[in-house]
Parts: structure tokens; sequence; C-alpha cells
């Protein structure tokens, strides 16, 4: 398996970081200052980055606890000024509804982006995510043991599309002074291929990030050399097997301690982490990264919805997510 392979051959560009992926892709759609993109109320907060930028504004549509599309909300979200709709595969489990995404979107003259950032290796009915959408975005370095690494697959070619969305639009490499990153990522790297835990050495404790605190964090590089190289030849039909084995000890583990998984393990998917419910979510998180567990909450949201409260906020009240 490889990353020709996994992209099937269509156009791909490579950058550092998901959010940069992103506004090249909406640079590719001819988005303006002014347009409006809707996005699942259940975000982080690092996907306003590339709004904030291109002065895109941002509307948002309801999740509901299974972490699928209110369709019905979705369609009274759009405006006149709506350009596009996000779809999120949500940490690694195919969004069930993006047929149906899809459909609105032809129905109502929109682009449909697929958020796949959590779901890179996910192939649910024998084919891999995010060829749905008229674009479709990657993160490698949430499933991946790299520094950094995201991707921008184009599927449907326009006559009005910025053909100038190529790599060579993003920014330089990462500066030398954050190179310091790829010990990490080789730490990360010797950890999974001789499943040694050494993040367990590091105990930390509980620091939740205000909601917003990313959402003007800009990181417009390419992708890492050495992550690239990483990538090229990964293990990947490995890293599968292990990530859902992980997710069903998790489950089995902390299943009888209450906790309830979010989601169901299907054949084709590939878990960027397990994700479960907890009302004592804080307590479950200080117990798991006391004992040097990466265990955390997800997301830090956008500003504006955490301001609103509702059904994404209850749900991020909830959510903790264990490393697989």
């Amino acid at each position: 398996m490889s990353l020709e392979e996994i992209f099937e051959g269509r156009d791909v560009a490579f950058f550092g970081y998901a959010r940069t992926a992103l506004e090249y892709g909406y640079r590719y759609l001819g988005l303006k200052a002014g347009d409006e993109v809707l996005y699942p109320d259940l975000i982080c907060d690092v996907a306003m980055v590339p709004c904030r930028r291109l002065g895109l504004n941002v509307g948002f549509y309801r999740i509901n606890d299974s972490l699928e599309t209110d369709i019905a909300d979705l369609e009274r979200q759009v405006t006149g000024s709506t350009r596009a709709i996000l779809a999120v595969h949500y940490f690694g489990f195919p969004q069930r509804r993006l047929d149906s995404l899809k459909g609105l979107c032809r129905r109502r003259g929109l682009y449909l982006i697929e958020d796949n950032a959590h779901s890179f290796l996910s192939s649910p009915g024998g084919r891999f995510l995010g060829f749905t959408g008229d674009i479709s975005i990657y993160s490698f370095r949430k499933t991946v043991p790299v520094v950094n690494g995201a991707a921008l697959l184009v599927n449907r070619h326009f006559n009005g599309g910025d053909d100038t969305w190529d790599v060579k639009l993003a920014g330089e490499m990462l500066p030398p002074e954050k190179r310091i990153r790829r010990i990490r990522g080789r730490l990360k790297l010797f950890e999974a291929k001789y499943r040694v835990p050494l993040s367990r050495l590091r105990r930390t404790g509980l620091h939740v990030l205000p909601h917003g605190a990313t959402e003007y964090e800009t990181l417009d590089y390419k992708a890492d050399e050495w992550s690239m190289s990483v990538l090229r030849d990964y293990p990947y039909a490995r890293e599968i097997t292990r990530r859902r084995d992980n997710f069903r000890r998790w489950v089995d583990r902390l299943t009888p301690l209450g906790l309830v998984p979010v989601k169901e393990l299907e054949s084709g998917t590939v878990p960027m982490c397990c994700p479960m419910y907890s009302s004592e979510r804080d307590r479950w998180l200080e117990r798991y990264l006391g004992k040097g567990y990466r265990v955390s909450p997800w997301p830090t949201l956008p500003r504006e919805v955490s301001r609103k409260g509702g059904g994404a906020v209850d749900i991020w009240k909830r959510l903790i997510t264990f490393p697989v």
C-alpha cells in the first residue's frame, strides 16, 4: 500500500498542516471575502484559520451525539452567500450521511469539502475516504508518527477553479528553530515500530485549552521532507491492524467502568483514537494522564460555538479520546 494507491493517482498537493491545505482548497474553489462556508458545530477552532485569512464567513450546523450531520438543520443554515459545506469524518469513522450532503450540495449549487484529517486510512466498502467531495483534505500526522504532513486532493475540476493551488504557493519548509520537532517525530516512529510506550514515561496533569485558543494559529509550511520520506515507505497495513486492535482493547477496558463508546468499529474503519463519552470526563482525564497516557478532550471549539452553547458544547463536556 502506498500514497499513490491511496490517492488513486489523482491531483494532490502536500502541505505541512491540514489548515493550510484547507486554505489552498478554498482558493482553488475561488472563494472570496464575504462568501460563507458551513461548518459542523463540533469542529476544532483551528479550522477557522483559513477563513480568517481569506475573509470568509462561517455558519454552523448541528452534529448529533453519534457525530452525524443533522441534515434538516444544515439545510436551514444555507443562505444566499453560502458557497461550500465542510463535512467531517470524525476520529476515523465515516460520515454516514455523506451521500445526502452531496445531494444537497448539487441541488443548491454548493461545493462539498471532505475533512478527512482524522480518517486518512479508513476505507469503508474497500475504498479510501475522500473521493466524494469536490475537494478533500488530510492530516497524516494524526495517524502516522511524523512531524507534519497534510494533503489537498482535487476530485472535481472547475472552469472557475484557481489552478494556481499548487504546493509551490505554500510557505517555506519548517524553519530550523522548529525542526526540533523531528526528534519527537523520530521517537513516535520508534514507539510505533517497536511498540515501546515511550510517551507513558512522561506524566502530565490536566490542562484544557480555552475555546478559540488556536483559531489564529497560522502554519503556512510545506510538508517536512523527513516526514514525506517516512510516508513513502510506511507500513500502512500494520498500522491499520494495530489501531483497530488497540481500539477494541480500550473499549473492552473502559466499557465496564461506565464509559460509553461514541462509535462502533466497523469494517474498513481505521480509528484515529478511541472516543468515549463520560459524565465524569475530567476525572478520567486526570486518571489516565497520571498514568502517562495521551488522553485528551476534543476539540477546542470556535468561540462562536462555545458562546452559543448547545449540542456541540454538551458533547465536548463529555468527550474524551484515548490513544490507539
